[in-house]
């Protein structure tokens, strides 16, 4: 940073963007389609190998962006992640800080929870 820097977006950044925002709502429906086909077919599955998948409260929206497998424990992940990858499927390990605020039945008070969970995240 100097004096007279400028950090606009170029012109070709401003135009990419400008085409994503006037397709917006036709990316975010693709995505919440492909997030909510992970949701309801691996629910059964999931629930079976007790993996863990994103729960969205009903007063909550979220932008499907990426889609999560919480597995038990190490061997899983291990495992899951080889049988992926035999399919030729690439799955990210992650660590991933999850801070979020809980509110008591009054709401009254609120307390900060902070998780560190092992996430699988398929892209």
């Amino acid at each position: 940073m100097d004096i007279g820097s400028s950090y606009l977006p170029s012109e070709v950044v401003a135009a990419l963007l400008l085409a994503q925002l006037e397709a917006a709502d036709e990316i975010q429906n693709r995505r919440n389609y492909i997030w909510n086909a992970y949701q309801s077919q691996l629910s059964e599955w999931t629930t079976e190998h007790s993996i863990s998948i994103p729960h969205v409260p009903s007063d909550c929206c979220h932008p499907a962006h990426l889609y999560y497998l919480l597995m038990p424990d190490f061997a899983s992940r291990t495992r899951f992640i080889e049988w992926m990858k035999s399919l030729n499927i690439t799955c990210v390990f992650t660590i991933f800080l999850c801070i979020y605020h809980r509110w008591d039945e009054n709401m009254e008070e609120k307390r900060a929870i902070v998780q560190l969970q092992s996430l699988l995240v398929i892209v």
